[in-house]
């Protein structure tokens, strides 16, 4: 039973001694129904939005049911709100959401999508411009 960060080649991830990491663009090599835990470590910014939902899928599959997904990423309305208050100016916007990144997504559209396809979602929350959802893949 494996224990999975996948991960971006242009991030650095902090791995644990029973993790194993795995390239994104790796994962297809990833048995199905292999892991018991799988996180998506921002992942979901550089990937073009019309492949989020290819990699949602694809990360699920790789799941043994019971298994639990963790998902992390930049909230899109996280980093607007920041700019709506002073927090950020748009100069700021611009280098933080454009250095590297394809897209940024909302911790929203993200639990939407694992509820479409009947993942259970334990917690999701937002932390400054960071999204982080725990979900699992429920038991047949």
């Amino acid at each position: 039973m494996n224990k999975i960060v996948v991960t971006h080649p242009n991030l650095q991830s902090v791995i644990e001694p029973d993790e194993i990491q795995v390239p994104v663009q790796e994962l297809e090599r990833v048995d199905s129904s292999s892991c018991i835990s799988l996180h998506l470590a921002d992942c979901m910014d550089y990937v073009p939005p019309n492949e989020r939902g290819r990699l949602l899928s694809l990360a699920i599959d790789k799941l043994r049911y019971g298994g639990e997904i963790t998902i992390s990423g930049t909230d899109l309305i996280a980093v607007g709100q920041q700019i709506n208050h002073g927090i950020m100016n748009l100069v700021q916007a611009n280098v933080y959401l454009f250095q590297g990144r394809l897209s940024a997504s909302t911790i929203n559209d993200v639990v939407a999508y694992l509820k479409k396809v009947g993942i259970e979602i334990i917690n999701a929350k937002i932390d400054n411009l960071y999204y982080s959802i725990k979900a699992r893949r429920p038991n047949v």
